[in-house]
């Protein structure tokens, strides 16, 4: 048996040796102590908890320790038990904490390999198949239209807009069809994102052209219309350019076309008033003489006043450009 004195009421506590090392609460007035583990008794005997088992009916109530003090008592655990350091056995015995997390990290990393390998191959097979074959280095090109620059004749036309002047006198008469080919051709090749205008030399009658004020896209349209307008033009008697030629320079063309018959009617006169009525414009003038390559002094002399081009065609030369 293990004797104590109260550390309250000084009252002489006994019980069992089981309890050396733990705790108690005291008889007479409740206090919760602890048990020296020194004070136990050599003699083994076997321990009693008649002490934490009843209580004095006139002790002091305690305020829960009480109870916390029979269930420690009730357990059979003291302080020493706690105490006490695993030995290695025991570690070695005890169960790994966590020991199926490695597993499955190292399953769940496979898992998404094997998934990322899965959509690149899908990927790859999709992008494959959709891809258009690779054309074989023997294969024959393929033959695509090709659209030749803008021109009139073989005179490249640069301009954002180009206005056509032509002869419609009797010296022209036998070239007419013809230039009527050979323009359209040249409006054709003009595309819709360049305008045109077509004006002819006034033969004593109204002025005519297409369209009549101001120039337009040459759309697959409005050159229908030109080809249309070209209808209506007959050509006869004696021409004069000078009203075509305002009406072209007001609407400040880039380019301007001049197409006659009679070149070897045109003297310096002529120059002097394609000039006056160009003043200071700044636009490339390009001159066309229809069957007539020896007397186009006048026509030579504006074009490379104005940086254009001057060319000499033959009926035949016009049908050319037409196809």
């Amino acid at each position: 048996m293990i004797q104590l004195i109260c550390t309250h009421c000084r009252a002489m506590l006994e019980m069992d040796d089981g309890f050396a090392g733990g705790a108690c609460r005291c008889r007479h007035c409740g206090t919760i102590q602890t048990v020296p583990s020194s004070l136990k008794n050599k003699g083994g005997a076997r321990p009693s908890r008649t002490l934490y088992q009843t209580r004095s009916e006139s002790a002091v109530p305690s305020s829960g320790l009480d109870q916390l003090a029979d269930v420690v008592a009730s357990s059979g655990l003291n302080s020493a038990r706690l105490r006490r350091a695993a030995t290695p056995a025991e570690i070695q015995a005890k169960p790994p904490e966590n020991r199926n997390v490695k597993p499955l990290l190292i399953g769940a990393g496979a898992l998404i390999v094997i998934l990322c390998g899965a959509l690149i191959y899908l990927v790859t097979r999709n992008s494959s198949q959709g891809a258009a074959p690779a054309p074989h280095p023997d294969a024959s090109a393929a033959v695509l239209p090709v659209h030749p620059p803008a021109n009139f004749c073989g005179v490249p036309l640069n301009g954002e807009t180009v206005i056509y002047l032509l002869d419609r006198g009797d010296s022209t008469r036998d070239h007419f069809d013809a230039l009527k080919s050979a323009t359209i051709k040249s409006l054709q090749s003009l595309g819709e994102k360049k305008q045109f205008q077509i004006l002819f030399w006034n033969n004593g009658g109204k002025d005519a052209g297409y369209p009549k004020n101001w120039p337009i896209y040459a759309t697959a349209d409005n050159v229908t219309g030109a080809e249309r307008a070209f209808d209506d033009i007959t050509p006869h008697g004696k021409t004069t350019i000078n009203s075509a030629l305002k009406t072209a320079i007001a609407e400040n063309p880039a380019e301007i076309v001049i197409v006659t018959g009679k070149a070897w009617d045109l003297d310096d006169a002529f120059v002097k008033t394609v000039n006056q009525i160009r003043g200071s414009k700044d636009v490339k003038i390009h001159t066309i003489s229809l069957g007539d390559p020896q007397g186009s002094t006048a026509l030579q002399t504006i074009a490379s006043s104005t940086h254009g081009t001057f060319k000499s065609l033959t009926d035949a030369d016009l049908k050319d450009s037409a196809h």
